[in-house]
C-alpha cells in the first residue's frame, strides 16, 4: 500500500513507524506519549491520518480503524477538536463499510449522529456537516438493506427527515461549497425516495414536497450541486422529478 505523491508517502511511512510503535509497546496510546514526550506532535497525528485515509482507500478497514482511533486519541491530548472529529467520522465510515444489515448500519447511524451532536456543540459546524450528510446518506443503504418494505419505507422517510433538518439548520443561502457536500450525499436518497413506490407514499411524497421547498430556500441557484459535472447532471435530474410533485 502506498500513498499517491512523495510528500504523502514519507507522511504515510512516518505513520505506520508510529503506530507500529505504539502497538508494539503494548501500552496504551495515553502510555506510550507519556513515554515518549517527543510524539505528542501535530505533525504525528497529520502523518497517522494520512495513513487512516490511504488504509480505508485500500479497502484495509482493520488498519484504518486503529490508526484513526490512536490519531483521534493524540488529536483530543493536543486539543485539536476537528483533527479528532475528523479522526472518529473515517472510524466510522469504516462500520458504514462493514455494514450489510440494518442493525449494523444503525449503530453507524448513531455514531454519526452523536459526533453531530458533539461537533455542534464544540463549535465545529463544518465536521458536524460531515456527520449529518453521512447519516443522510446512510438511510439509503439501510433502506436498501431492509428486507420488509416497512422497514425500508421507515430508513428513507428518516433520510428525508435528516435532511429537513439540516437544511433548517444551516444558513438560508448555504455556501456553494457546503451546499454541494450536502447534496452529493443526499442523491442517493432522493433518487430512491423519488423513484420507488412506497407503503406510505403519500407521507414519502410529504417529506418530499418539504425538501423541495428547503433545497430551493437554502441552496444558492445556479450553484454547483456536486464537485463532478456527471454527478451535477444527475442530482439536477432528481431534483426536477420530484420538485414537479410539489
Amino acid at each position: 500500500m502506498t500513498a499517491p505523491d512523495p510528500g504523502r508517502q514519507e507522511a504515510f511511512e512516518r505513520g505506520v513507524t508510529f503506530l507500529r510503535d505504539v502497538t508494539q509497546s503494548g501500552q496504551t496510546v495515553e502510555a506510550y506519549l507519556a513515554s515518549h514526550p517527543e510524539k505528542r506532535d501535530p505533525t504525528v497525528a497529520d502523518d497517522v491520518h494520512v495513513f487512516a485515509v490511504e488504509a480505508l482507500k485500500a479497502g484495509r478497514l482493520d488498519d484504518a480503524q486503529l490508526a484513526a482511533a490512536i490519531g483521534g486519541t493524540l488529536n483530543m491530548l493536543l486539543g485539536r477538536l476537528s483533527n479528532a472529529f475528523e479522526d472518529r467520522e473515517l472510524s466510522l465510515q469504516v462500520d458504514y463499510q462493514r455494514a450489510t444489515t440494518p442493525e449494523e448500519y444503525e449503530k453507524a447511524r448513531e455514531g454519526f449522529e452523536e459526533l453531530a451532536r458533539r461537533a455542534t456543540e464544540a463549535g465545529e459546524q463544518r465536521r458536524a456537516l460531515f456527520a449529518r450528510a453521512f447519516m443522510i446518506q446512510g438511510s439509503y443503504f439501510g433502506s436498501e438493506a431492509a428486507q420488509d418494505p416497512e422497514e425500508s419505507g421507515r430508513w428513507i422517510r428518516r433520510g428525508l427527515g435528516d435532511l429537513l433538518d439540516t437544511l433548517a439548520g444551516s444558513p438560508a443561502p448555504m455556501s456553494q461549497e457546503d451546499a454541494a457536500l450536502l447534496m452529493d450525499f443526499a442523491f442517493a436518497p432522493l433518487d430512491l425516495a423519488s423513484s420507488k413506490v412506497w407503503l406510505e407514499q403519500r407521507s414519502v411524497d410529504a417529506l418530499l414536497r418539504d425538501v423541495a421547498d428547503a433545497i430551493e430556500k437554502h441552496i444558492p441557484l445556479d450553484a454547483p450541486l456536486s464537485q463532478d459535472p456527471q454527478r451535477d447532471a444527475q442530482i439536477a435530474a432528481v431534483l426536477a422529478r420530484f420538485s414537479s410533485r410539489a
